[in-house]
């Protein structure tokens, strides 16, 4: 028997055992050639295009287990002022998605939705991940583009951590960073802006006495530095501000950054030697463009509180808003709003349950070293398998998701809960002296892991409407996921159905 037949074997076992069961980087440039007679192109500067929007990319999770995972991806597309614009094709690329095993459920451009967001559920399989080694260490980076109809192509990439478990704390960065600059566009005839980098716990608190380094990419082809050092350290707010300057750029440089835009990446080292990384993309255009008249930020304390009746979660939440300089805009009236973003069915399998076919899986690999047509190295192999089996542990509950293509119909399970306790999908706060105000989230615990909605914020500045939104997936509170008694949010309200499971160690068949 050869080793591949022992392959095809060992993935039969898995098979048989499972149904058995409950279950970018830019253009060089070009060269600028002459006549036959000598004469040579003179470089000028692109004829202006001008573009009012940007991306922002968001995740209903800062991370995905290599063993097996999904994730929602909303890209939403904003005007000047953070507005979302609607009806038009954007596209999400995933980089390296051969060798890390990670693909698009669905096409890849999709038209964005009356708030502007366009929707994609990403998927990583274990079995196709070829160099688990560089996903831990690289991460999943996402680049999102949109073409305007001048043709004029702006892009946003960001970047999610690979875990190999989300209970192994020594290998698990302790903070994720957040960047954001406080502009979305840069003049290529000369210009600055300023970018703040955020490093936030697992509470969704900032971390101060932080080291965060920023990188340019290609500092060196199109000339963007940083103004100072590329190191610093966050405040008491867990922020870390750099002010980065592009010069004047003409010919192929400026050709080039219009084309490719500014990329920055982010990296923060923890005291378990981990390193969290982050990247963002400042476009770069020809003509002024209008700039945003402030923003609006939120936080969320990864807190969540069961309620007495044990019917709801609610988690503290608050957002900031400033002008464009940065300055807190006090006694501001923002309004917030929700609406359904994506949704799920499918149910949680419990850890005892997945002991049991894990072990069973054991015992079907330890009857087939009996046969004696196996080699010493296929022995070898299976006893491999066996133990690696046998050292897997798995987590309180493992999730069985598939994602839900029509939201129509989609109960809303979520709200604000006012001072005087009543709880309402819309709500209107004011801003503090310091353009801060905190309000609390509240849902059905039933709807737990099966939801993410999209939480918009809006407020007049100077005449004009400032928005902004947040991506919230209903997160489960961790007692009731390690629970081994039965919780409202096992099995989705929208029902069971989904066939798209693998066991968390399937990979160990690969």
């Amino acid at each position: 028997m050869t080793n591949n037949k022992v392959s095809l074997k060992l993935s039969a076992i898995a098979i048989s055992v499972l149904l058995a069961s409950c279950g970018g980087g830019g253009s060089d440039g070009y060269f600028e050639g002459g006549s036959a007679g000598g004469s040579t192109t003179i470089p000028t500067t692109p004829e202006a295009v001008k573009t009012n929007y940007h991306l922002v990319i968001s995740s209903n999770k800062p991370s995905m287990l290599i063993s097996g995972d999904i994730a929602t991806i909303t890209i939403k597309l904003v005007d000047e002022n953070g507005g979302g614009v609607t009806d038009q094709d954007v596209t999400l690329a995933i980089e390296d998605t051969i060798i890390n095993g990670i693909t698009i459920d669905g096409p890849s451009t999709v038209k964005t939705d009356a708030s502007g967001n366009a929707n994609f559920n990403i998927k990583l399989d274990a079995q196709n991940v070829k160099d688990k080694v560089a996903l831990l260490a690289k991460g999943i980076r996402l680049n999102a583009s949109f073409t305007d109809g001048t043709k004029k192509t702006i892009t946003q990439t960001t970047i999610l951590k690979a875990l190999e478990s989300i209970s192994n704390e020594n290998s698990t960065a302790q903070y994720f960073l957040a960047m954001s600059t406080n502009k979305p566009t840069l003049l290529v005839t000369g210009d600055s802006a300023k970018v703040t980098i955020k490093a936030v716990d697992i509470n969704g608190g900032g971390v101060e006495k932080q080291t965060v380094t920023l990188s340019i990419q290609d500092t060196l082809k199109n000339g963007v530095t940083i103004d100072g050092s590329s190191k610093a350290l966050t405040d008491t707010s867990g922020n870390a501000v750099f002010n980065i300057s592009l010069p004047a750029a003409t010919g192929t440089n400026a050709a080039n950054l219009i084309a490719n835009g500014i990329t920055l990446n982010a990296e923060l080292t923890d005291a378990n030697g981990v390193t969290s990384k982050q990247s963002t993309k400042i476009s770069v255009v020809s003509a002024a463009v209008a700039q945003p008249i402030g923003n609006i930020t939120f936080g969320n304390s990864g807190e969540l509180q069961k309620s007495a009746d044990a019917n709801y979660y609610s988690e503290a939440a608050s957002a900031h808003v400033v002008d464009i300089n940065g300055k807190p805009l006090a006694n501001q009236t923002v309004t917030l709003s929700l609406k359904v973003l994506s949704a799920g069915t499918g149910e949680f399998y419990l850890k005892s349950g997945l002991d049991k076919v894990k072990d069973s899986q054991v015992l079907t690999l330890k009857s087939t070293l009996t046969d004696p047509k196996l080699t010493d190295a296929e022995k070898k192999q299976i006893e491999a398998l066996i133990e690696s089996l046998d050292k897997f542990e798995n987590e309180g509950r493992d999730q069985n998701y598939c994602q839900l293509n029509d939201l129509k119909n989609t109960q809303l399970a979520t709200g604000f809960v006012s001072p005087t306790g009543e709880i309402n999908s819309t709500f209107t706060y004011t801003t503090d002296s310091t353009g801060k105000f905190d309000f609390r989230v509240n849902y059905l615990r039933r709807y737990a892991g099966w939801q993410s909605v999209e939480i918009t914020a809006k407020t007049g500045v100077s005449g004009k409407m400032l928005q902004s939104s947040m991506n919230y997936r209903l997160s489960i509170l961790k007692t009731d996921l390690d629970a081994e008694t039965s919780q409202p949010f096992d099995t989705s309200p929208y029902g069971k159905e989904c066939a798209n499971y693998s066991y968390p160690w399937s990979y160990l068949f690969k």
